[in-house]
């Protein structure tokens, strides 16, 4: 008997069985289409959320159907427990999507081991010496990052930056759910508050250099000054000739009488050139 010789059968005989299969079978049918358009989503997010309420289309429907499939077998019963089962279903539908919506809107972080994982990928970056000050804010489906990484505080500005840049591009590549991070760079740990703020700016300082040398060298202004917590280190770096032992021996015995009452510099470093 084929399938088409069976609904015949059944309309002739028990025409509200056979309403109850075909209802039944569209459900069927239909839950095997959601499932398939399911499988061949590929975008996260979006479609993620658009896939939920197909899901809960379908089975809204699939009740539907069975509510009417039940009172045609004569179970006048069925709309009351089906009202009932669908309105939970829409409750608990709303709740989850308003959740997710909430989620969306506020700033969160990322869980205790996420962010673990985002710290030991930071700090396993080739020159950061320590990292504090670490946080993390959920964007929608993508996470912000904003970290303070601590550096050797007598390397160059432009190799800080590198080490910064590296470490954004490891945390990028390792955690794909990041859209961006903020890497700051420090000479120290600046948790407790950064003091060289308070001490003069680079021009104030080069004139009492020169003050404490007497002298005023060709290309002072190569100078290299390192705030570190309320002193100042400096190196002077001399052209080449520009002073023989003797002249080197007084700017030395100058510093040393006067660094130790000075309130700004702890260590004036002499580099002379030997050649070009």
């Amino acid at each position: 008997m084929t399938p088409t010789d069976l609904h015949d059968w059944l309309a002739r005989h028990s025409p509200a069985l056979a309403a109850t299969v075909e209802t039944l079978a569209r459900s069927c049918a239909r839950i095997a289409e959601s499932a398939a358009l399911g499988q061949l989503a590929g975008l996260e997010g979006y479609t993620e959320h658009a896939n939920s309420q197909g899901e809960m289309q379908t089975k809204l429907d699939l009740f539907a159907d069975e509510s009417i499939a039940g009172a045609l077998a004569g179970f006048n019963f069925a709309d009351a427990v089906t009202a009932i089962i669908v309105g939970a279903m829409i409750v608990r539908a709303g709740l989850k999507f308003g959740w997710e919506a909430i989620r969306e809107l506020i700033d969160t972080g990322l869980s205790a081991g996420e962010v673990a994982a985002i710290r030991h990928t930071i700090a396993s970056t080739p020159g950061v010496l320590g990292m504090h000050e670490l946080r993390t804010r959920r964007m929608a489906h993508q996470v912000l990052v904003d970290a303070h990484v601590q550096v050797n505080p007598r390397i160059s500005v432009s190799e800080g930056h590198r080490i910064a840049e590296s470490a954004r591009q490891r945390v990028l590549a390792s955690h794909p759910e990041v859209l961006d991070v903020l890497v700051h760079v420090d000479a120290e740990n600046d948790l407790q508050g950064n003091a060289a703020v308070s001490l003069p700016d680079r021009a104030i300082l080069l004139a009492h250099l020169r003050e404490l040398l007497a002298a005023d060298p060709p290309d002072f202004e190569r100078t290299t000054l390192h705030y570190l917590s309320t002193r100042v280190e400096a190196e002077i770096f001399l052209p080449p000739g520009f002073a023989d032992d003797a002249r080197l021996a007084g700017f030395r015995q100058r510093l040393d009488a006067a660094l130790p009452n000075d309130p700004w510099f702890v260590a004036i470093r002499l580099n002379q050139q030997i050649a070009p």
